[in-house]
């Protein structure tokens, strides 16, 4: 995605959060909070995350840095240092990845496994939607704007069925590749 669709998507969505903020009685121009998970406060005071139903989501996107500082992360049975092990299997500079994929898709298969094996654990898969979702517990309700209408989802329910039906599983797909040594 280039910087110019990244941007139409972002205001996209910044237009969807204004008209849920006037649909629920918000008046005036409003502003949501840029840095974390909420989009718009309601009237009693809680948290609201509006998304699209027609694009994908992006929902965990955490610096290495984020990851080491946020104590949430360390409340999960190890799941920010094996995020921080995924973070340091990549090369500092993006054309190195990209001259060498299947050398760092090596280098990060068994962190992806070790995450994987941690996410088996329904109420440690919880807590990892909650924070990557809801921050854990920043925002109380998933708003999602499907078909022209907005459809409020209470967080506890979608964690519960969140971490009820899906199931992580890392990639079946093998490269013949992935054991090439950088060269």
């Amino acid at each position: 995605m280039t910087s110019d669709q990244a941007r139409h998507v972002r205001q996209a969505g910044h237009n969807d959060e204004l008209r849920f903020a006037h649909l629920i009685g918000l008046s005036g121009v409003y502003t949501g909070d840029t840095k974390g998970k909420t989009d718009v406060i309601d009237r009693n005071g809680d948290a609201h995350s509006v998304k699209s139903g027609n694009l994908k989501w992006q929902i965990f996107l955490y610096r290495r840095s984020r990851i080491e500082a946020d104590p949430d992360f360390g409340y999960m049975d190890g799941i920010g240092e094996i995020l921080i092990n995924c973070i340091d299997a990549f090369p500092e500079i993006r054309d190195d990845y990209v001259e060498n994929k299947p050398f760092y898709k090596s280098r990060l298969q068994p962190h992806m496994r070790a995450l994987r094996n941690k996410l088996a654990d329904r109420g440690i898969l919880s807590e990892f939607f909650d924070k990557a979702m809801f921050n854990a517990g920043e925002v109380e309700y998933l708003t999602v704007l499907q078909n022209d209408q907005f459809h409020v989802f209470y967080r506890q329910d979608v964690l519960r069925v969140l971490s009820a039906q899906i199931s992580v599983e890392n990639s079946k797909a093998r490269n013949p590749n992935l054991s090439r040594p950088l060269t």
